[in-house]
């Protein structure tokens, strides 16, 4: 492993801590750029009594995470139920409704500069959804050393 390997790897390990220190993948983006976030809907639709949405994150116009999941409408309170049968919202919206659910990690994998994580949510103890997020480690990286970063270099 060269210098840059290293590097770039402490760097990666750093971000995935940070990640894992919040329940949402919302939750962090809120935290890292707030405003700066863009919230792009690749796909939203309700079929057969499931929600589903896809969707991009860009900071910047930088495309920094691609996400979606799949909800059993029967299987969620009824605000959420409400919400996503008959709002387009974003999902800053709705983390009342989602901070309700429980976020059970199936898998999570470093691919390269992708970071994935495979989730299962619960409400009441209950399976009432699912979730894919893969996260641009590198682009993520860049935006935190210019709005987080500490005075001290990230790989210290």
């Amino acid at each position: 492993m060269n210098g840059d390997e290293y590097i770039e790897k402490i760097d990666f390990d750093y971000i995935i801590h940070t990640i894992h220190n919040f329940p949402l993948s919302t939750e962090f983006f809120y935290w890292l750029a707030q405003d700066d976030v863009e919230n792009k809907i690749i796909l939203e639709k309700i079929e057969g009594g499931v929600y589903e949405r896809i969707g991009e994150y860009y900071i910047h116009k930088l495309r920094v995470f691609d996400g979606g999941g799949k909800f059993y409408l029967d299987k969620i309170s009824e605000s959420m139920n409400l919400r996503f049968s008959t709002e387009k919202e974003l999902f800053y919206a709705l983390l009342p409704e989602l901070r309700q659910l429980e976020k059970k990690t199936v898998s999570e994998h470093l691919n390269g500069c992708y970071f994935t994580v495979v989730s299962d949510f619960y409400y009441k103890g209950k399976a009432c959804g699912s979730c894919w997020e893969i996260y641009d480690l590198p682009k993520i990286i860049h935006i935190y050393k210019i709005k987080k970063a500490p005075a001290k270099p990230l790989h210290v």
